[in-house]
């Protein structure tokens, strides 16, 4: 199957905007009801790209902690990205990778936060040293087999065929998809949506979790990771908002203003993942 990627992406003058596209063509293809088996078989290298990118944005944004804390110890997709880190050349990032990987599944108390910030740490210093994981992954975009580069206008057109070519039961893998999505729909969600009802507001979209970096002092923050205190962080109609869930009470706060809007019992079991 090709990779199919936007001219104007791909030959965009920023580095970031190529690997946007390839993420878009790899989040077309999970809407379109691909199954991980068949994204692993059809499109390998574009799924290293896509995950090394998740990976490096997650840390970057609340680090290594903050990765495992979003995707959990899921074993596929973690060996995408280290398959991908190695097939980028980032090989001191790969090597952070698996003693993180190693340490999550040790270490059973709560020194496992400090050594994941010690990993953190060692991420920011390869950077320092001309291992930057953006510019690794967008130079592997040309290496892939298969990319093409098509007109922006032309690019439907052909993902709807490279859709058609796997997919011949579209309608039937869309409900089954829905119908898991409502049984194990994640905690987050469930927070996000019963408080966005309570206080009325209109959900937008799930912007991403930590554990309050940027917002509490750093020791707070550590206190979050080792007592599972969770910041959702959300857009609505009425703009940015985040919720803190300590497990038994949600909050939810304007973003702008980090007020408080209001609070609500979330240790029912109907928010239990």
């Amino acid at each position: 199957m090709q990779t199919l990627i936007k001219y104007s992406q791909y030959n965009h003058t920023g580095k970031l905007a190529r690997i946007q596209g390839v993420i878009d063509y790899v989040n077309d293809l999970i809407n379109g009801m691909l199954t991980d088996e068949e994204l692993d078989q059809e499109i390998p290298q574009a799924l290293e790209v896509y995950y090394v990118d998740y990976y490096d944005s997650q840390v970057e944004n609340g680090g290594i902690a903050q990765f495992f804390t979003n995707i959990g110890v899921d074993q596929r997709i973690n060996s995408i990205i280290l398959s991908g880190l190695s097939n980028i050349k980032a090989y001191q990032n790969k090597a952070i990778f698996e003693t993180a990987l190693k340490s999550v599944a040790e270490i059973q108390d709560n020194s496992i936060h400090q050594k994941l910030k010690e990993l953190t740490e060692l991420y920011y210093q390869a950077a320092q040293d001309q291992e930057s994981i953006v510019d690794l992954n967008y130079a592997y975009i040309a290496t892939i087999n298969d990319l093409v580069i098509v007109p922006d206008e032309d690019y439907q057109r052909k993902l709807k065929n490279a859709l058609a070519s796997i997919v011949h039961d579209y309608q039937e893998r869309k409900k089954h998809a829905e119908e898991e999505w409502a049984r194990n729909k994640p905690r987050y969600l469930r927070v996000i949506e019963a408080l966005c009802q309570r206080y009325n507001f209109l959900l937008s979209s799930v912007n991403f979790a930590d554990n309050g970096q940027g917002i509490v002092p750093d020791e707070e923050v550590e206190q979050n990771v080792i007592q599972g205190v969770m910041y959702y962080h959300f857009s609505t109609d009425k703009g940015y908002l985040y919720a803190i869930d300590d497990g038994a009470l949600a909050t939810l706060v304007d973003g702008s203003s980090n007020m408080q809007i209001g609070s609500m019992a979330v240790n029912d079991s109907a928010f239990e993942n």
